[in-house]
């Protein structure tokens, strides 16, 4: 796993939910590299009737179908991110590096992708509460990108083969 693309602020953003969305219901879902993590978060908030773990005990296609019947997906960017691109689920991305998000989205998807320079943790939960609100307000709006910091070039084929 890239850790420029693994977001370490799950925890906030998730009490942001949990406090200011009492009818949002949270499901943790992904592959098994993240199960320790999720069952930590899953911990955290134990108290919470509105948060259930699935990391790791799912087949890709009862991901894809979980996702598919999901109000919003928020992920970084992986493999969460392109089944939910397949399943036409509104997306909230976190993303980072090099790469412009519109290599990653086309224009008239629904989603939003949030862009910092060097990691998704960069990324304040804040800024992505924020994001997610206007998303559940706006849901059928095509493609959204926010920058913090400068938009990102479109890499060339030259340097896509030349070590960073």
């Amino acid at each position: 796993v890239a850790e420029y693309r693994t977001y370490a602020h799950w925890k906030e953003f998730v009490a942001l939910v949990l406090d200011n969305e009492p009818e949002t219901e949270i499901v943790l879902i992904g592959s098994g590299n993240g199960r320790d993590f999720a069952e930590n978060l899953a911990q955290t908030f134990s108290h919470s009737s509105r948060i259930r773990n699935e990391v790791g005990t799912q087949t890709i296609p009862e991901v894809f179908a979980q996702i598919r019947d999901a109000a919003l997906l928020v992920c970084a960017d992986g493999g969460l991110m392109h089944l939910g691109r397949a399943s036409q689920t509104p997306i909230l991305a976190l993303l980072a590096g090099p790469i412009h998000p519109l290599m990653r989205f086309s224009a008239s998807e629904c989603a939003t992708a949030m862009h910092a320079p060097d990691r998704v943790s960069d990324i304040a939960p804040g800024q992505v509460f924020d994001e997610y609100l206007k998303i559940r307000e706006h849901s059928d709006a095509g493609l959204s990108c926010v920058y913090l910091g400068q938009e990102p070039r479109c890499t060339t084929r030259q340097s896509l083969s030349e070590p960073s």
